[in-house]
């Protein structure tokens, strides 16, 4: 569960949908009996998990090994083991992004070593793409995204000072972006040549926040021309996600029982809200389908058009890696395995 939603003004427009319940009426799923592609699997499924639309990476159940698949049949592949734990795993095309991290001392202690990986699964080839050089918060560590030919991830480079950093797939280049003089970049998420990304410099409580639970005003980047776009001006927000069409987030009031989870055209259209959720955890979302975590017992939820449903029987509780791709959604499921729900 990830830290407390951020609160902020809301946006003056903001168009209502109607607001189906959290979790569809009993019996209701996409996918009552979800594809099984392996069962107990020994190294087990672990929390981090991501896909494109040909293969599927995961890490294993203590999160050091890093494996792929193709989304087709279970023929998994170890990618590389690492000393530390892997954070969450985006992917785009064929490169994987991710950063692992180190507890200094012991597992209580906030400060952690780092380093961002980029991994090219076709070929194995893994790249150190920045480490850091002394221990630092677990609540600044870097969060990694892929998109067309590039890496980006965010890095604390001194006390109050965070940049975004980008990397060339195709030239092996590494720049800082360009961004307004005191923004705070957190939580990027690309696709295609588009990236969006936080400014947690409008966060009233970021002083409190975790590492994923980092919330800003979203801003979106066109990395072609440079051009900056606000897509909620005023409003703070937490769990983005970008698609080819459209950004998804979560806004809600700190203290209140209830979030919105609202959508918006990109690069410039008009803000509305979706549905509610009382749950401020991982959101997933491409052009048609937008998953989340409900009350009550974290149900993993879909809604797609106007449909709202679990995803399946034994999604009712949280799982562990969940990717999603296309109209499929892959898990971690019970007994090690690893399962494949089609949503539409």
């Amino acid at each position: 569960m990830l830290g407390p939603a951020c609160g902020g003004p809301q946006p003056a427009a903001v168009t209502q949908s109607p607001t189906p319940s959290a979790i569809a009426s009993t019996g209701q799923f996409f996918d009552p009996s979800p594809r099984e592609l392996v069962t107990a699997f020994g190294p087990g499924i672990g929390g981090n998990m991501a896909c494109s639309s040909t293969a599927l990476v995961f890490d294993d159940g203590p999160q050091h090994t890093l494996y792929t698949t193709g989304v087709a049949t279970f023929q998994p592949r170890k990618l590389l083991t690492i000393n530390g734990s892997i954070g969450p795993v985006r992917m785009s095309g064929s490169w994987v992004a991710f950063v692992v991290y180190t507890q200094a001392g012991q597992e209580l202690s906030p400060l952690a070593t780092w380093s961002v990986y980029g991994v090219e699964v076709t070929s194995g080839r893994s790249l150190v793409l920045a480490s850091g050089t002394n221990a630092i918060q677990l609540s600044e560590l870097p969060f990694p995204t892929v998109g067309d030919g590039f890496i980006v991830w965010d890095e604390l480079m001194s006390v109050g000072n965070k940049v975004l950093w980008r990397y060339d797939t195709n030239s092996g280049a590494t720049a800082q972006v360009g961004l307004p003089s005191g923004t705070y970049p957190v939580r990027p998420s690309a696709v295609g040549g588009m990236l969006m990304f936080l400014d947690n410099s409008r966060d009233p409580v970021r002083a409190s926040e975790t590492w994923l639970g980092r919330g800003g005003e979203p801003l979106l980047l066109d990395m072609g021309s440079g051009k900056i776009t606000h897509l909620a001006s005023g409003s703070v927000v937490t769990e983005p996600a970008l698609a080819p069409s459209r950004a998804v987030w979560i806004n809600g009031a700190a203290g209140t029982s209830a979030h919105d989870i609202q959508e918006v055209a990109i690069p410039s259209g008009t803000l509305r809200t979706l549905t509610q959720t009382k749950i401020v955890a991982p959101l997933l979302a491409n052009d048609q389908i937008t998953i989340w975590f409900a009350a009550p017992r974290g149900a993993v939820t879909a809604l797609v058009g106007t449909r709202i449903a679990v995803v399946s029987p034994d999604l009712t509780v949280s799982p562990g890696g969940v990717a999603l791709c296309g109209s499929d959604f892959y898990y971690g499921g019970p007994n090690l395995s690893l399962r494949v729900a089609h949503i539409g």
